[in-house]
């Protein structure tokens, strides 16, 4: 008896229609239709922005991930491009999943910051224009 009620206590099992049919009818009627229009209504961008300067600045959504302070301070750079993100995600329930694939480049260091060790110029003349290119070794 002691084994069937540990191992039960924590067990789930799926709701039929009619209870969640009993639980709905109880939320709806709770709610008003101001509230519903509300609740069900998309994510402004203005919602986003109260959102993100709301958070502490010394606080990160990961481990690595940026502060909140950078978002802030460099919101007329980045505000509508994670505004948009923030909504495609909420509102669309589109995935960040590409967002998070990363290139890396690796840019190999010289002892030497002279010009003529760490650039080569090329010259071109063409149609009366000098195109120079710089290529870094």
């Amino acid at each position: 008896m002691l084994e069937d009620y540990f191992s039960n206590i924590f067990a789930s099992t799926y709701p039929s229609e009619d209870d969640l049919k009993v639980v709905t009818e109880c939320i709806s009627a709770k709610l008003s239709d101001q509230d519903k229009e509300m609740i069900e209504r998309d994510f402004t961008a203005d919602e986003v922005i109260n959102a993100l300067f709301s958070i502490g600045h010394n606080k990160a959504s990961a481990p690595d991930g940026f502060h909140a302070v950078f978002f802030q301070d460099q919101w007329e750079v980045v505000g509508p491009i994670v505004a948009r993100v923030c909504q495609g995600v909420l509102n669309k329930g589109k995935s960040v999943r590409a967002i998070n694939k990363t290139n890396i480049v690796l840019i190999p260091k010289k002892n030497s910051h002279r010009w003529n060790d760490s650039v080569k110029a090329y010259d071109v003349y063409k149609d009366e224009y000098f195109t120079f290119k710089a290529v870094f070794l």
